[in-house]
């Protein structure tokens, strides 16, 4: 997980949204990871990628995944405001 979290903050940095979506979609894809937290936060990373790249439904998707996976998550607030800036 850890090498596929590195590699979309790589992209995230380069401003290459697009692959650094599909690295933190790949963290989060790690079966087998008991740390439900390093996963929501690979899912938060990838909907942020998403959104600074204009692919804003992707981002009320992987709101709905996050909200039926981690209900209770401590990244639900930014979730939520995520969801907000893509609807404005």
């Amino acid at each position: 997980i850890d090498a596929w979290l590195k590699l979309g903050d790589l992209h995230f940095e380069r401003e290459e949204f697009e692959k650094a979506a599909a690295a933190y979609m790949r963290a989060y894809q790690v079966k087998g990871v008991s740390d439900g937290v390093r996963r929501e936060q690979a899912l938060y990373q990838a909907a942020n990628a998403f959104f600074r790249g204009g692919n804003h439904a992707q981002v009320f998707q992987l709101r709905a995944t996050h909200d039926a996976e981690f209900a209770e998550g401590a990244l639900s607030p930014e979730f939520l405001l995520l969801e907000a800036e893509a609807n404005r």
